[in-house]
Protein backbone atom coordinates (compact mmCIF):
# COMPACT_ATOMS: atom_id res chain seq x y z
CA UNK A 1 0.00 0.00 0.00
CA UNK A 2 1.22 3.39 -0.77
CA UNK A 3 1.91 5.29 2.31
CA UNK A 4 -0.06 8.63 2.40
CA UNK A 5 0.18 12.31 2.56
CA UNK A 6 -1.98 12.43 5.79
CA UNK A 7 -0.22 9.61 7.79
CA UNK A 8 3.37 10.87 6.73
CA UNK A 9 3.12 15.43 6.88
CA UNK A 10 5.18 17.13 8.76
CA UNK A 11 6.07 20.95 8.68
CA UNK A 12 9.56 22.51 8.90
CA UNK A 13 9.40 22.94 12.49
CA UNK A 14 9.63 19.66 14.01
CA UNK A 15 12.54 18.66 16.12
CA UNK A 16 14.87 15.53 15.69
CA UNK A 17 17.46 14.34 17.73
CA UNK A 18 21.31 14.32 16.33
CA UNK A 19 24.53 13.13 17.45
CA UNK A 20 28.44 14.65 17.09
CA UNK A 21 30.31 13.12 14.89
CA UNK A 22 33.56 14.85 13.54
CA UNK A 23 34.98 14.97 10.05
CA UNK A 24 35.15 16.13 6.50
CA UNK A 25 31.17 16.72 5.87
CA UNK A 26 31.80 17.43 2.18
CA UNK A 27 34.05 14.72 0.96
CA UNK A 28 31.42 12.33 2.53
CA UNK A 29 28.70 13.36 0.72
CA UNK A 30 30.44 11.82 -2.45
CA UNK A 31 29.39 8.47 -2.96
CA UNK A 32 26.16 8.18 -0.48
CA UNK A 33 23.25 6.28 -1.57
CA UNK A 34 21.90 4.33 1.10
CA UNK A 35 19.50 6.81 3.55
CA UNK A 36 20.88 5.38 6.53
CA UNK A 37 24.27 6.65 5.44
CA UNK A 38 22.74 9.77 4.47
CA UNK A 39 21.55 10.55 7.65
CA UNK A 40 25.00 10.03 9.43
CA UNK A 41 26.45 12.28 6.86
CA UNK A 42 24.07 14.82 7.33
CA UNK A 43 25.25 14.93 10.98
CA UNK A 44 28.41 15.56 9.89
CA UNK A 45 27.17 19.01 8.24
CA UNK A 46 25.75 19.84 11.36
CA UNK A 47 28.52 20.05 13.36
CA UNK A 48 31.16 21.27 10.48
CA UNK A 49 28.82 23.97 10.03
CA UNK A 50 28.67 25.24 13.91
CA UNK A 51 32.30 25.69 13.90
CA UNK A 52 31.38 28.15 11.32
CA UNK A 53 30.42 31.65 12.91
CA UNK A 54 30.36 33.55 9.82
CA UNK A 55 29.59 34.04 6.18
CA UNK A 56 31.30 31.42 4.51
CA UNK A 57 31.69 31.37 0.55
CA UNK A 58 32.24 28.07 -1.32
CA UNK A 59 32.79 26.60 -4.83
CA UNK A 60 29.52 24.16 -3.67
CA UNK A 61 28.28 24.76 -0.49
CA UNK A 62 28.07 21.62 1.66
CA UNK A 63 24.31 22.00 2.76
CA UNK A 64 23.80 22.01 -1.12
CA UNK A 65 25.60 18.80 -1.63
CA UNK A 66 23.54 17.83 1.26
CA UNK A 67 20.46 18.84 -0.46
CA UNK A 68 21.00 17.33 -3.91
CA UNK A 69 21.83 14.20 -2.35
CA UNK A 70 18.80 14.20 -0.52
CA UNK A 71 16.90 14.02 -3.98
CA UNK A 72 18.73 12.11 -6.13
CA UNK A 73 19.41 9.29 -3.73
CA UNK A 74 15.87 8.72 -3.80
CA UNK A 75 16.57 5.83 -6.58
CA UNK A 76 13.56 3.46 -5.91
CA UNK A 77 10.01 5.35 -5.67
CA UNK A 78 6.74 4.83 -7.15
CA UNK A 79 4.77 8.02 -6.77
CA UNK A 80 1.74 9.65 -7.04
CA UNK A 81 1.38 13.30 -6.91
CA UNK A 82 -0.64 16.22 -8.68
CA UNK A 83 0.19 19.47 -10.43
CA UNK A 84 -1.85 22.69 -10.78
CA UNK A 85 -1.71 26.04 -12.23
CA UNK A 86 -4.70 27.65 -10.49
CA UNK A 87 -4.41 31.01 -12.24
CA UNK A 88 -5.36 29.31 -15.40
CA UNK A 89 -8.86 29.63 -16.00
CA UNK A 90 -9.54 27.57 -19.40
CA UNK A 91 -9.33 24.20 -20.17
CA UNK A 92 -7.23 21.43 -18.78
CA UNK A 93 -4.80 23.73 -17.29
CA UNK A 94 -6.22 24.85 -14.74
CA UNK A 95 -7.71 21.73 -13.39
CA UNK A 96 -5.16 19.23 -11.19
CA UNK A 97 -3.22 16.60 -13.48
CA UNK A 98 -2.88 13.63 -11.92
CA UNK A 99 0.81 11.55 -12.37
CA UNK A 100 2.21 8.18 -11.47
CA UNK A 101 5.94 8.62 -11.75
CA UNK A 102 8.18 5.76 -10.55
CA UNK A 103 12.02 5.49 -10.09
CA UNK A 104 14.47 2.90 -10.70
CA UNK A 105 17.84 4.02 -10.77
CA UNK A 106 18.67 5.76 -13.92
CA UNK A 107 15.21 4.98 -15.46
CA UNK A 108 11.88 6.81 -14.98
CA UNK A 109 8.91 6.02 -16.31
CA UNK A 110 6.10 8.65 -16.27
CA UNK A 111 1.73 8.35 -16.17
CA UNK A 112 -0.08 11.06 -17.49
CA UNK A 113 -3.19 10.26 -15.73
CA UNK A 114 -4.84 13.96 -16.56
CA UNK A 115 -7.66 15.50 -14.91
CA UNK A 116 -10.52 14.08 -12.33
CA UNK A 117 -12.28 13.26 -15.58
CA UNK A 118 -9.66 11.78 -17.63
CA UNK A 119 -8.54 14.82 -19.71
CA UNK A 120 -4.61 14.82 -21.19
CA UNK A 121 -4.11 16.90 -23.77
CA UNK A 122 -6.71 19.70 -25.95
CA UNK A 123 -6.91 19.82 -29.95
CA UNK A 124 -6.12 23.11 -31.88
CA UNK A 125 -9.28 23.93 -31.13
CA UNK A 126 -9.62 23.44 -27.45
CA UNK A 127 -11.82 20.09 -27.94
CA UNK A 128 -10.53 17.51 -25.06
CA UNK A 129 -8.46 14.94 -25.62
CA UNK A 130 -9.20 11.68 -23.17
CA UNK A 131 -6.74 8.52 -22.36
CA UNK A 132 -3.56 7.78 -20.92
CA UNK A 133 -0.25 9.09 -21.86
CA UNK A 134 2.77 7.26 -20.80
CA UNK A 135 6.88 7.98 -20.98
CA UNK A 136 9.75 6.11 -19.97
CA UNK A 137 13.14 7.73 -19.49
CA UNK A 138 16.71 6.19 -20.01
CA UNK A 139 19.55 7.38 -20.93
CA UNK A 140 19.62 8.59 -24.61
CA UNK A 141 16.20 7.10 -25.15
CA UNK A 142 12.96 8.71 -24.66
CA UNK A 143 10.49 5.78 -24.91
CA UNK A 144 6.26 7.23 -25.68
CA UNK A 145 3.67 5.34 -25.75
CA UNK A 146 -0.55 6.10 -26.47
CA UNK A 147 -3.49 3.86 -25.11
CA UNK A 148 -5.65 5.54 -27.36
CA UNK A 149 -4.14 4.56 -31.09
CA UNK A 150 -1.54 2.13 -29.17
CA UNK A 151 0.94 3.37 -30.97
CA UNK A 152 4.31 4.24 -29.97
CA UNK A 153 7.39 6.73 -30.82
CA UNK A 154 11.24 6.27 -29.62
CA UNK A 155 13.27 9.42 -29.38
CA UNK A 156 17.52 9.26 -29.38
CA UNK A 157 19.34 11.84 -29.18
CA UNK A 158 20.30 14.28 -26.19
CA UNK A 159 16.90 16.66 -26.01
CA UNK A 160 15.60 17.21 -22.73
CA UNK A 161 14.10 14.53 -21.29
CA UNK A 162 10.99 15.58 -20.74
CA UNK A 163 9.70 13.43 -17.95
CA UNK A 164 7.50 15.25 -15.07
CA UNK A 165 10.46 14.15 -12.41
CA UNK A 166 8.97 14.27 -8.34
CA UNK A 167 12.53 15.10 -7.05
CA UNK A 168 12.77 18.13 -8.74
CA UNK A 169 9.76 19.44 -7.03
CA UNK A 170 10.85 22.51 -4.88
CA UNK A 171 14.55 22.38 -5.45
CA UNK A 172 13.87 25.96 -7.51
CA UNK A 173 12.16 29.05 -6.98
CA UNK A 174 10.34 28.37 -10.52
CA UNK A 175 8.46 24.92 -11.42
CA UNK A 176 11.06 22.70 -13.25
CA UNK A 177 9.78 19.51 -12.91
CA UNK A 178 10.71 18.14 -16.60
CA UNK A 179 14.42 17.96 -16.68
CA UNK A 180 14.39 14.40 -15.29
CA UNK A 181 18.07 14.96 -13.18
CA UNK A 182 17.72 16.89 -10.14
CA UNK A 183 21.61 17.02 -9.96
CA UNK A 184 21.43 18.81 -13.22
CA UNK A 185 18.70 21.08 -12.71
CA UNK A 186 20.37 22.34 -9.44
CA UNK A 187 23.72 23.02 -10.57
CA UNK A 188 22.68 24.26 -13.96
CA UNK A 189 20.33 26.47 -12.63
CA UNK A 190 19.44 29.31 -14.69
CA UNK A 191 20.33 27.51 -17.96
CA UNK A 192 20.29 30.80 -19.52
CA UNK A 193 22.91 32.34 -17.44
CA UNK A 194 26.34 31.47 -18.88
CA UNK A 195 28.31 32.93 -15.72
CA UNK A 196 30.61 32.06 -13.17
CA UNK A 197 28.67 30.84 -9.76
CA UNK A 198 28.94 31.34 -6.60
CA UNK A 199 27.86 30.56 -3.31
CA UNK A 200 27.51 31.91 0.11
CA UNK A 201 26.86 29.71 3.08
CA UNK A 202 25.45 30.54 6.90
CA UNK A 203 23.55 28.89 9.80
CA UNK A 204 20.53 30.63 11.09
CA UNK A 205 19.11 29.20 13.60
CA UNK A 206 18.86 25.17 12.80
CA UNK A 207 18.52 25.57 9.42
CA UNK A 208 21.63 26.84 6.54
CA UNK A 209 20.69 30.02 4.04
CA UNK A 210 22.63 29.39 1.06
CA UNK A 211 22.65 32.33 -1.72
CA UNK A 212 23.86 31.34 -5.43
CA UNK A 213 25.38 34.54 -6.08
CA UNK A 214 26.28 36.00 -10.14
CA UNK A 215 29.19 37.93 -9.98
CA UNK A 216 27.80 41.67 -9.74
CA UNK A 217 25.47 40.06 -6.98
CA UNK A 218 22.28 41.87 -8.72
CA UNK A 219 20.53 38.66 -9.22
CA UNK A 220 20.13 35.88 -5.72
CA UNK A 221 18.88 32.49 -5.59
CA UNK A 222 18.20 31.56 -2.36
CA UNK A 223 17.31 28.47 -0.61
CA UNK A 224 16.92 27.71 2.76
CA UNK A 225 17.93 24.04 3.84
CA UNK A 226 16.70 22.33 7.09
CA UNK A 227 18.07 19.40 8.12
CA UNK A 228 15.04 18.13 9.93
CA UNK A 229 13.44 16.93 6.86
CA UNK A 230 16.36 15.33 5.35
CA UNK A 231 18.47 18.10 4.12
CA UNK A 232 15.63 19.75 1.68
CA UNK A 233 15.14 23.04 1.04
CA UNK A 234 11.63 25.26 2.72
CA UNK A 235 12.11 27.82 0.95
CA UNK A 236 13.69 28.73 -2.42
CA UNK A 237 13.78 32.46 -4.03
CA UNK A 238 14.71 34.61 -6.77
CA UNK A 239 15.92 37.58 -5.50
CA UNK A 240 16.29 40.37 -8.17
CA UNK A 241 17.84 43.27 -7.41
CA UNK A 242 16.85 43.36 -4.11
CA UNK A 243 12.95 42.19 -4.59
CA UNK A 244 11.62 38.45 -4.55
CA UNK A 245 10.63 37.64 -8.23
CA UNK A 246 9.83 34.36 -7.82
CA UNK A 247 9.42 31.62 -4.49
CA UNK A 248 8.71 28.31 -4.30
CA UNK A 249 7.52 27.19 -0.42
CA UNK A 250 7.68 23.07 0.75
CA UNK A 251 6.46 20.85 3.10
CA UNK A 252 7.91 17.09 3.49
CA UNK A 253 6.97 13.95 4.82
CA UNK A 254 9.00 10.88 5.67
CA UNK A 255 8.48 7.42 3.74
CA UNK A 256 10.26 4.34 4.58
CA UNK A 257 13.17 6.78 6.29
CA UNK A 258 13.05 9.25 3.40
CA UNK A 259 12.01 12.88 3.35
CA UNK A 260 9.82 13.51 0.09
CA UNK A 261 8.05 17.11 -0.73
CA UNK A 262 4.71 16.46 0.04
CA UNK A 263 3.01 20.16 -0.87
CA UNK A 264 5.01 22.92 -2.71
CA UNK A 265 3.23 26.23 -3.49
CA UNK A 266 5.11 28.25 -6.44
CA UNK A 267 4.36 32.13 -6.15
CA UNK A 268 5.16 34.88 -8.85
CA UNK A 269 6.87 38.06 -8.10
CA UNK A 270 3.29 39.79 -7.11
CA UNK A 271 3.17 37.12 -4.62
CA UNK A 272 0.23 34.92 -6.24
CA UNK A 273 -0.04 31.11 -6.15
CA UNK A 274 0.88 30.42 -9.76
CA UNK A 275 1.73 26.39 -9.78
CA UNK A 276 0.68 23.69 -6.57
CA UNK A 277 2.02 20.40 -6.71
CA UNK A 278 0.59 17.58 -3.80
CA UNK A 279 2.25 14.27 -3.26
CA UNK A 280 -0.62 11.72 -2.24
CA UNK A 281 0.91 8.49 -1.76
CA UNK A 282 4.38 7.29 -2.42
CA UNK A 283 6.20 3.53 -1.58
CA UNK A 284 10.37 4.31 -1.55
CA UNK A 285 12.20 0.69 -1.63
CA UNK A 286 9.76 -1.71 -0.92
CA UNK A 287 9.61 -5.16 -2.71
CA UNK A 288 7.27 -4.34 -5.31
CA UNK A 289 9.78 -2.13 -7.14
CA UNK A 290 10.70 -3.61 -10.31
CA UNK A 291 14.65 -3.90 -10.12
CA UNK A 292 14.47 -2.40 -14.03
CA UNK A 293 12.13 -0.86 -16.17
CA UNK A 294 11.66 -1.88 -19.85
CA UNK A 295 9.32 -0.42 -22.26
CA UNK A 296 6.76 -3.29 -21.24
CA UNK A 297 6.32 -1.11 -18.01
CA UNK A 298 4.38 1.84 -19.85
CA UNK A 299 2.28 -0.73 -22.24
CA UNK A 300 4.63 -1.62 -24.77
CA UNK A 301 3.91 -5.00 -26.30
CA UNK A 302 4.96 -6.84 -29.04
CA UNK A 303 3.39 -6.06 -32.46
CA UNK A 304 3.19 -2.30 -31.12
CA UNK A 305 4.01 0.13 -34.34
CA UNK A 306 6.63 2.49 -33.03
CA UNK A 307 8.25 5.28 -34.90
CA UNK A 308 12.11 5.80 -34.31
CA UNK A 309 13.44 8.83 -35.15
CA UNK A 310 16.65 7.45 -36.21
CA UNK A 311 14.88 4.36 -38.19
CA UNK A 312 11.96 4.82 -38.84
CA UNK A 313 8.72 2.94 -38.79
CA UNK A 314 9.51 -0.37 -37.28
CA UNK A 315 7.59 -2.92 -35.12
CA UNK A 316 8.22 -3.24 -31.00
CA UNK A 317 9.45 -7.05 -30.44
CA UNK A 318 9.76 -6.80 -26.81
CA UNK A 319 12.46 -5.79 -23.81
CA UNK A 320 13.65 -2.87 -25.89
CA UNK A 321 13.92 -4.73 -28.86
CA UNK A 322 12.59 -2.79 -32.38
CA UNK A 323 12.17 -4.92 -35.75
CA UNK A 324 10.92 -4.33 -39.09
CA UNK A 325 7.47 -5.25 -39.73
CA UNK A 326 9.02 -8.46 -42.48
CA UNK A 327 11.31 -9.31 -39.03
CA UNK A 328 8.23 -8.93 -37.04
CA UNK A 329 5.32 -11.32 -39.30
CA UNK A 330 9.15 -14.02 -39.02
CA UNK A 331 9.13 -14.10 -35.55
CA UNK A 332 5.04 -14.56 -35.22
CA UNK A 333 5.35 -17.16 -37.77
CA UNK A 334 8.14 -19.12 -36.37
CA UNK A 335 6.12 -19.34 -32.71
CA UNK A 336 9.04 -16.84 -31.04
CA UNK A 337 6.53 -14.27 -30.48
CA UNK A 338 2.87 -14.20 -29.63
CA UNK A 339 0.66 -10.75 -30.53
CA UNK A 340 -1.34 -9.84 -27.15
CA UNK A 341 -4.70 -10.17 -26.78
CA UNK A 342 -5.26 -6.63 -26.62
CA UNK A 343 -3.46 -5.41 -29.52
CA UNK A 344 -5.53 -8.25 -31.46
CA UNK A 345 -8.87 -6.93 -30.11
CA UNK A 346 -7.58 -3.40 -30.99
CA UNK A 347 -7.28 -4.22 -34.58
CA UNK A 348 -10.51 -6.06 -34.48
CA UNK A 349 -12.31 -2.93 -33.52
CA UNK A 350 -10.15 -1.05 -36.21
CA UNK A 351 -11.38 -3.21 -39.04
CA UNK A 352 -14.98 -2.97 -37.67
CA UNK A 353 -14.89 0.89 -37.71
CA UNK A 354 -13.27 0.62 -41.10
CA UNK A 355 -15.87 -1.77 -43.14
CA UNK A 356 -18.96 0.37 -40.79
CA UNK A 357 -17.60 3.51 -42.57
CA UNK A 358 -17.08 2.23 -45.94
CA UNK A 359 -20.63 0.88 -45.85
CA UNK A 360 -22.38 3.58 -44.88
CA UNK A 361 -20.14 5.78 -47.29
CA UNK A 362 -21.09 3.48 -50.59
CA UNK A 363 -24.90 3.85 -48.89
CA UNK A 364 -24.25 7.63 -49.53
CA UNK A 365 -22.49 7.52 -53.05
CA UNK A 366 -19.45 8.60 -51.60
CA UNK A 367 -16.06 7.39 -52.55
CA UNK A 368 -14.48 4.43 -50.50
CA UNK A 369 -13.22 5.17 -46.81
CA UNK A 370 -9.63 5.03 -46.03
CA UNK A 371 -7.93 2.33 -44.89
CA UNK A 372 -7.73 1.42 -41.15
CA UNK A 373 -5.14 3.07 -39.00
CA UNK A 374 -2.08 1.86 -39.27
CA UNK A 375 -2.74 -2.30 -38.24
CA UNK A 376 0.08 -3.92 -36.03
CA UNK A 377 2.45 -6.23 -38.48
CA UNK A 378 2.19 -9.82 -37.16
CA UNK A 379 -1.91 -9.16 -36.56
CA UNK A 380 -4.36 -11.07 -38.69
CA UNK A 381 -6.81 -8.96 -39.86
CA UNK A 382 -10.57 -9.91 -40.85
CA UNK A 383 -10.82 -7.35 -44.44
CA UNK A 384 -11.15 -10.00 -47.34
CA UNK A 385 -8.43 -9.66 -49.37
CA UNK A 386 -8.70 -9.84 -53.48
CA UNK A 387 -7.33 -12.88 -55.20
CA UNK A 388 -4.01 -11.46 -56.42
CA UNK A 389 -5.11 -13.02 -60.50
CA UNK A 390 -7.87 -10.61 -60.37
CA UNK A 391 -8.17 -7.29 -62.42
CA UNK A 392 -7.98 -4.06 -60.92
CA UNK A 393 -11.05 -2.58 -60.17
CA UNK A 394 -12.01 1.29 -60.84
CA UNK A 395 -11.16 1.78 -56.87
CA UNK A 396 -7.55 0.16 -57.00
CA UNK A 397 -5.05 3.06 -56.93
CA UNK A 398 -1.87 3.66 -59.07
CA UNK A 399 0.22 1.92 -56.70
CA UNK A 400 -1.41 -1.39 -56.72
CA UNK A 401 -2.04 -1.54 -60.19
CA UNK A 402 2.43 -1.08 -60.22
CA UNK A 403 2.77 -3.58 -57.78
CA UNK A 404 0.13 -6.08 -59.96
CA UNK A 405 2.13 -5.07 -63.09
CA UNK A 406 5.27 -5.83 -61.38
CA UNK A 407 3.91 -9.64 -60.22
CA UNK A 408 2.87 -10.67 -63.59
CA UNK A 409 5.94 -9.36 -65.24
CA UNK A 410 8.28 -11.24 -63.44
CA UNK A 411 5.40 -14.24 -63.06
CA UNK A 412 6.13 -14.27 -59.18
CA UNK A 413 5.15 -17.60 -57.38
CA UNK A 414 2.11 -17.27 -54.41
CA UNK A 415 4.92 -16.76 -51.38
CA UNK A 416 6.25 -14.10 -53.29
CA UNK A 417 2.82 -12.43 -54.60
CA UNK A 418 2.05 -12.76 -50.86
CA UNK A 419 5.28 -10.90 -49.51
CA UNK A 420 4.66 -8.31 -52.72
CA UNK A 421 1.24 -7.58 -51.61
CA UNK A 422 2.20 -7.49 -47.73
CA UNK A 423 4.55 -4.89 -48.70
CA UNK A 424 2.24 -2.96 -51.04
CA UNK A 425 -0.24 -2.82 -48.05
CA UNK A 426 2.38 -1.77 -45.60
CA UNK A 427 3.41 1.07 -47.76
CA UNK A 428 -0.72 2.10 -48.46
CA UNK A 429 -0.76 2.13 -44.73
CA UNK A 430 2.12 4.44 -44.52
CA UNK A 431 1.23 6.89 -47.36
CA UNK A 432 -2.58 6.78 -46.12
CA UNK A 433 -1.27 7.84 -42.59
CA UNK A 434 0.28 10.77 -43.96
CA UNK A 435 -2.11 12.13 -46.19
CA UNK A 436 -4.60 11.92 -42.97
CA UNK A 437 -2.46 13.84 -41.19
CA UNK A 438 -1.82 16.55 -43.77
CA UNK A 439 -5.67 16.27 -45.19
CA UNK A 440 -6.37 19.97 -43.91
CA UNK A 441 -3.17 21.38 -45.19
CA UNK A 442 -3.61 20.25 -48.13
CA UNK A 443 -6.75 21.08 -49.19
CA UNK A 444 -6.25 24.42 -48.13
CA UNK A 445 -3.05 24.78 -50.75
CA UNK A 446 -5.30 23.13 -53.41
CA UNK A 447 -7.54 25.66 -52.88
CA UNK A 448 -5.09 28.27 -53.38
CA UNK A 449 -3.09 26.82 -56.24
CA UNK A 450 -6.51 27.11 -58.04
CA UNK A 451 -7.47 30.82 -56.85
CA UNK A 452 -5.89 33.95 -56.57
CA UNK A 453 -2.68 35.79 -58.77
CA UNK A 454 -0.43 33.74 -60.58
CA UNK A 455 2.50 34.57 -57.75
CA UNK A 456 0.02 33.07 -54.69
CA UNK A 457 -0.77 30.05 -57.27
CA UNK A 458 3.30 29.33 -57.72
CA UNK A 459 4.05 29.77 -54.26
CA UNK A 460 0.82 27.22 -53.28
CA UNK A 461 1.60 24.51 -56.10
CA UNK A 462 5.62 24.47 -54.84
CA UNK A 463 4.45 24.00 -51.10
CA UNK A 464 2.30 21.57 -52.02
CA UNK A 465 4.90 19.89 -54.37
CA UNK A 466 6.98 19.79 -50.85
CA UNK A 467 3.82 18.36 -48.74
CA UNK A 468 3.43 15.46 -51.41
CA UNK A 469 7.10 14.68 -51.37
CA UNK A 470 7.17 12.17 -48.68
CA UNK A 471 4.38 9.89 -50.36
CA UNK A 472 6.73 9.89 -53.47
CA UNK A 473 9.29 9.35 -51.19
CA UNK A 474 7.56 6.11 -49.74
CA UNK A 475 6.83 4.79 -53.52
CA UNK A 476 10.27 5.49 -54.89
CA UNK A 477 12.51 4.21 -51.71
CA UNK A 478 10.43 1.63 -50.05
CA UNK A 479 7.82 0.54 -52.10
CA UNK A 480 10.01 0.05 -55.59
CA UNK A 481 12.88 -1.18 -53.62
CA UNK A 482 11.17 -3.71 -51.64
CA UNK A 483 9.68 -4.90 -54.60
CA UNK A 484 13.02 -5.03 -56.69
CA UNK A 485 14.18 -7.84 -53.95
CA UNK A 486 11.81 -10.59 -54.62
CA UNK A 487 12.07 -12.26 -58.08
CA UNK A 488 14.88 -14.85 -58.44
CA UNK A 489 17.85 -14.48 -61.20
CA UNK A 490 15.72 -16.58 -63.08
CA UNK A 491 12.54 -14.89 -63.11
CA UNK A 492 14.88 -11.67 -64.13
CA UNK A 493 16.58 -13.36 -66.96
CA UNK A 494 13.11 -14.76 -68.34
CA UNK A 495 12.11 -11.18 -68.96
CA UNK A 496 13.94 -10.59 -71.83
CA UNK A 497 13.45 -6.70 -72.77
CA UNK A 498 11.30 -5.37 -69.29
CA UNK A 499 9.30 -2.90 -70.21
CA UNK A 500 10.02 0.51 -69.12
CA UNK A 501 8.90 0.98 -65.40
CA UNK A 502 6.20 4.07 -65.32
CA UNK A 503 6.25 5.70 -62.28
CA UNK A 504 2.12 5.89 -61.43
CA UNK A 505 1.04 9.32 -60.06
CA UNK A 506 0.92 9.55 -56.76
CA UNK A 507 -2.10 9.24 -54.84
Amino acid sequence: MYATRGEHRIRAGRRCDRGVVAGDAVETLVCLRDSMQLRIACEFLIVAALCVSQETTFLRPSALMAMEQARTGISRADINWTIAHPRETTGAQGKPMHYRTVIVDSRIAEFNNGTDDGVTAETEDGAPVRGQLLALYAPGQRWEFSERSLTGDLWEDNRPTNVADVRCVGLLPRPALVDGDPGETLWKYPKQQNVPRRYRQKQVGEVFEVDMLVPDESRIVRWIIDPRVGWNPTRCQAIEDGRVAAESVTEYGEFNGTWLPVACSYFNGKGELITCVEVQGAKINTPDIPEFLEPEFIGLEPGIHVSSRKHGAMTYAGQGRLVTHDEYRELVADGQIKTSQRLSEFVTRLEREYWERKAAEYAAGQTAAATPDVIPAGVTTSRPARPVTSAPTPATDDWERYTRDFIARYKLDEGQTNSAMRILRDCQQQRDHYLRVQKSRLEALEHKAAEGDESVRQKARDELARVRKPVDEIFEKRLKPALEKLPTRAQRQAVNEPAAETTPGKS
